[in-house]
């Protein structure tokens, strides 16, 4: 194909284009030579394999390479042929979804018709400049891990768990900075850019998780990424049921942290099956899985009381795989996992009950196909949809003393002495918090690209363009329960809120209590489009050259944008390109080997929790009262005498209007090279970095915030357009992420795998990212960062997700008599401690948000070690029937070192810090020279899982 030609090709994909998503499919390529080493043109080479309907064909061409395109995950053989040769065929090519493997085969001259069996393939991508881990089915399901995908990740270099939250921070960024696809849908959260929807391993076939080098079809994440493929069917039968039950049963007594909460016990139940195979064979397979969950944790809170939290999860999926024509493929997901919660809150004087329910379901239908010999043309639509409400145990008002503690009484199930700073309790013991009577979230995707190969001279090029949109929807009704007598009055007699109050927050002051009328009503959306072209380009010498670029649009609205436009984030295509460029060579020629560069830009699509407390209709009010004469907490009936009231304000922000959009940056170079025929070593270096951070501040620290990037002199207030006397000054955002990867694979071959890394980073700035690393509120892009100037003082050093040093080991063997072992080891080094207090003017949400001395400087958590093992036995008991018994035994030296420590050095607030030596920490407290400090500074506050076992069986056919 002539190149003119080529790009008006590209150019007309392109006008059809709709983005590109998670990739679901790999390829196989390569060249077929002669016995002179010479190219051989007209060479027929086919592939076939479990996970592919029929089978693929490809002609070589007259420099005798061939690219075989649309390969669903699995192990391959391919054959090559012509005329008057014996054929060669290599057998075990382990194709993984959006990877390619480099093949080569030599057509010899023989005597004899059989066929010749090539070497052992290679098991890297010697044309990639990704850093990447891939999962493969046959790596995950011998190992003892836990039984979602989102764990599977922790697995992979520079993966670790984000602050204790459970969700993972890749390569520095925050927990809200990563994307996630299911069969090339995107499942991530839209309003809080985390994970709601997630499947058992009984699901997956391959999990790859992207830690650098995203081919420009990837958009929105900062972090990483990744991407899950479900199981399909087969032309054989298949099927298993399954049960699992888990107990920490065999730990020793658990601790109490310093808030004087303890975990007492989980366990876990689990009953599901799967079921795959063809109603024709050959064009059309399914999959069904159904996986009931039951999860029970028992507790004792701050006050001694014993709760329990349960989380009942069924998780189901569905698959149509089929075949319209030889090259055209069309596949059908749909999943889910509905939920119900019942959560306590642990710091509670008394019981918090909440009860969570909620309905996670997705569609994705997608399409990929030949046209013609040199074009490859991928589609996808799909929906994702949430649903949740959220019912408190009662209607009666909850409180949260901000004063010590000094305000629990008896009556109210509490014990003062027991009490830390923030602790909230409900009278007579049982009580509840926000009532979130609708919550509603979807977004809507598609997407479509085309890739054309043609040669110009002795290049070759694979260029790949095509473009994407999304809309996304968020809704919510959320309040505090438990109606109080309104509309109150002021000192004029005038209406305060006439539209009543909603429910009733306390917030206890040693001298005033004030109530939080918290009523938000929110609908918001986002709509995003994307175009992206990328030229693979294959270089002599066995380089391979990837010019890429993205470009990406992002407007995102609220309820008040319609009254007043500039309460919106809107880029334009041009506002957000993103240039993705890497190199990779072969230096010994055979694609086992790679070196390779990487520099990539990608913008960040904020999520829509922002909207829906920045562009929103906000009923809330705050009433401050006097106590009740009788020394009572305040009540419905029993308020007390109001001192004044009016709205809380704050909740709108006004927008910069020279607002740019957020981004990282990652260069990337390394080194792989497979010495065996299942064994390859890696080393690559890694620096990410952050630009043009969005966030709320605030000129004054009292209010009137506003979204910005943060960073510089600020002489007029952007809200009210007065001129500052005094300049206010913000400095810039920073986050640093360097890191040194050492990476050992060992691919499953006679009997046994082994995966090992080590990592070497530091994660400095001032700025953690999206999320603040006070994770009590995922609220992106709306951190407690930047809201007060004085906030900053301090605030520069090693980031919460600092670890150093990370090791970690997995791998499994098979016995040869039905048995097999697996094991997981990990090793993290401790992050920074901080010395933090309160921040005024706000106390409540000003706690901990104050750097006393210079961020990193209180010394570091316990290292922490874990080490996992499993034993499987299986026994056979009929043709294709099988009995499996697993035992998993997570935690085996039962390590209960602290995860994370108080942090907060003195309960005192201050405008700023004037002090480094200001008093607080083990020793002060009430009762001492210094009463408000925190006696329990530096004490655990969350602990390691204890040791526990987890036993199952597995009936498979």
């Amino acid at each position: 194909m002539k190149a003119g030609r080529a790009w008006l090709l590209a150019l007309g994909l392109l006008a059809l284009a709709r983005p590109g998503l998670g990739q679901t499919t790999g390829s196989i390529e390569g060249r077929v030579f002669d016995a002179e080493s010479k190219p051989l043109a007209g060479a027929v080479v086919s592939v076939r394999s479990p996970s592919l309907q029929g089978t693929r064909t490809a002609t070589t061409g007259t420099d005798g390479r061939f690219l075989i395109q649309g390969l669903p995950p699995g192990d391959y053989a391919a054959r090559a042929e012509f005329s008057g040769l014996p054929a060669v065929e290599q057998t075990g090519i382990p194709v993984a979804a959006d990877s390619s493997r480099l093949l080569e085969f030599r057509l010899l001259p023989r005597f004899r018709e059989e066929v010749e069996v090539a070497g052992a393939p290679p098991i890297l991508d010697a044309t990639s400049s990704a850093t990447t881990t891939i999962l493969e089915r046959q790596v995950f399901k011998e190992l003892p891990t836990s039984r979602t995908f989102l764990d599977l990740a922790y697995l992979a270099p520079g993966v670790l768990n984000a602050n204790a939250t459970g969700y993972p921070s890749i390569n520095g960024a925050s927990l809200a900075e990563n994307r996630y696809f299911v069969d090339g849908l995107d499942v991530t959260d839209p309003g809080t850019g985390t994970l709601e929807t997630t499947l058992p391993v009984d699901f997956l076939q391959e999990v790859d998780i992207k830690t650098g080098g995203f081919g420009p079809e990837y958009g929105g994440a900062l972090g990483g990424i990744l991407n899950v493929v479900t199981r399909s069917g087969s032309n054989e039968l298949h099927g298993s049921a399954f049960g699992f039950y888990r107990s920490d049963s065999l730990k020793s007594d658990p601790p109490a942290n310093v808030r004087n909460e303890r975990l007492l016990s989980t366990s876990d139940y689990e009953a599901g099956g799967t079921l795959g195979g063809s109603i024709l064979r050959d064009r059309l397979w399914y999959f069904l899985g159904v996986d009931p969950t039951f999860s029970h944790q028992d507790w004792t809170t701050q006050q001694a009381l014993n709760v329990t939290n349960q989380n009942d999860v069924f998780y189901y999926l569905g698959k149509l795989t089929g075949q319209l024509a030889p090259g055209q493929q069309l596949v059908f997901s749909a999943f889910g996992d509905p939920t119900e919660n019942v959560s306590h809150s642990l710091d509670a004087a008394g019981i918090i009950q909440d009860t969570m329910k909620s309905k996670q379901n997705n569609l994705v239908l997608s399409y990929n196909g030949v046209a013609g010999s040199a074009i490859w043309l991928e589609a996808m639509a799909g929906r994702l949809w949430q649903n949740r409400t959220t019912e408190p145990a009662s209607d009666s008002p909850f409180y949260l003393d901000i004063a010590g503690g000094q305000f629990a009484r008896a009556e109210n199930c509490g014990d003062s002495d027991l009490l830390t700073d923030g602790v909230i309790f409900a009278p007579g013991c049982l009580g509840g918090t926000a009532r979130e009577d609708q919550f509603l979230a979807s977004r809507d995707q598609a997407r479509a690209a085309g890739t054309a190969t043609w040669k110009t001279g002795s290049l070759d090029h694979e260029l790949k363009l095509g473009g994407g949109w999304r809309r996304s929807k968020y809704e919510t009704t959320l309040h505090f329960p438990g109606p109080a007598p309104g509309p109150f009055l002021d000192r004029d007699g005038n209406v305060l809120n006439p539209r009543g109050v909603a429910g009733q927050l306390w917030l206890l002051f040693p001298d005033s209590a004030n109530l939080i009328d918290f009523d938000l009503d929110s609908q918001s959306q986002s709509v995003e489009g994307s175009l992206f072209l990328q030229d693979r380009i294959r270089l002599p010498a066995n380089v391979t050259l990837d010019l890429g670029v993205r470009a990406d649009s992002f407007e995102s609205t609220g309820d008040l944008t319609a009254t007043d436009p500039t309460l919106q984030m809107k880029f334009g295509f041009g506002d957000m390109v993103a240039p993705r460029l890497g190199v990779a060579w072969d230096p010994v020629g055979n694609g086992r080997s790679r070196v390779f560069a990487r520099y990539d830009r990608s913008y960040e699509a904020v999520p829509l929790v922002l909207n829906s407390f920045a562009f929103a209709f906000d009923y809330s009010y705050q009433y401050f009262f006097e106590y009740p004469e009788d020394g009572s907490l305040p009540s419905a009936t029993n308020l007390g005498e109001m001192i004044d009231a009016g709205p809380i304000g704050g909740s709108v922000e006004h927008v910069d209007p020279a607002l740019k959009p957020q981004y990282s940056d990652q260069f990337a170079v390394g080194v792989e090279y497979q010495i065996g025929p299942d064994v390859s070593l890696g080393l690559n270096g890694i620096y990410n970095t952050i630009g043009n951070a969005i966030d709320d501040v605030s000129i004054t620290g009292r209010g009137g915030f506003y979204l910005t990037n943060p960073g510089g002199a600020i002489r007029v207030n952007p809200v009210t357009g007065e001129v500052l006397e005094t300049p206010v000054f913000f400095p810039e955002p920073v986050r640093d992420y360097s890191a040194l990867q050492v990476t050992f694979q060992k691919r499953l071959r006679e009997n046994w795998q082994l995966f090992a890394s080590y990592v070497y980073s530091k994660l400095e700035g001032n700025y953690g990212g999206a999320i603040h690393e006070n994770t009590q509120f995922i609220n992106p892009n709306l951190t407690e960062a930047f809201d007060r100037p004085a906030s900053l003082a301090n605030a520069s050093g090693p980031l919460p997700n600092d670890r150093t040093h990370q090791a970690k080991l997995y791998g499994s063997y098979q016995w040869g008599f039905g048995l097999t072992s697996g094991l997981v080891a990990q090793y993290r080094s401790g992050t920074p401690i901080d010395k933090k207090g309160t921040l005024l003017p706000f106390p409540f949400f000003g706690r901990g948000q104050r750097f006393i001395t210079p961020r990193g400087t209180g010394g570091r958590t316990p290292d922490l070690f874990t080490l996992d093992l499993q034993l499987g036995y299986t026994l056979p008991i009929g043709r294709n029937l099988s009995l499996s018994f697993f035992g998993d035994l997570f935690n085996v030296t039962n390590s209960q070192e602290a995860v994370t420590v108080d942090e907060v050095w003195t309960y005192a607030g201050a405008e700023r810090t004037e002090d480094p030596k200001e008093c607080g920490g083990p020793g002060t407290g009430p009762g001492t020279d210094c009463p408000q400090g925190n006696p329990n500074w530096g004490g655990p506050v969350t602990f390691q899982d204890p040791r526990t076992l987890r036993v199952g069986i597995r009936l498979s056919w």
